[in-house]
């Protein structure tokens, strides 16, 4: 719902950012890596983000409506290829979860550079 509980929120589009085969490695649990909006100056006094805050206040077990996909990162076939990846609007996430899947195959012989942007220095 929105801040008022009335009204249904818009979808929002999130990235899974475990690797692909799960972060207990059997694929059956997938993260996300959210960052809970707190405005404390707001327009109207301190204003909390909908869809986060709902989100990490979840507990284990608690249902939760999902669709998607709505997107697709690939790698390049050639281990040795160096990848520059800029994070500035998705957030680390998308990069999180192939460099999990990297990390665990080993292979990777190319150079990983990764840069996020962010648009206020709060945000970091």
């Amino acid at each position: 719902p929105d801040r008022d509980g009335r009204t249904p929120a818009k979808v929002r589009t999130y990235s899974i950012s475990s690797p692909s085969a799960g972060d207990d490695g059997q694929g059956t649990t997938l993260s996300l890596t959210i960052k809970r909006l707190v405005e404390h100056d707001g327009p109207h006094g301190p204003y909390l983000g909908v869809s986060s805050n709902f989100l990490c206040d979840l507990k284990p077990g608690d249902p939760v409506s999902l669709t998607g996909p709505t997107g697709e990162m690939l790698l390049p076939q050639d281990p040795d290829s160096n990848l520059l990846m800029v994070a500035t609007g998705t957030g680390v996430a998308p990069f999180r979860s192939f460099l999990r899947d990297l990390a665990r195959g080993g292979a990777w012989r190319g150079r990983l550079v990764l840069y996020l942007g962010v648009p206020y220095a709060g945000s970091m």
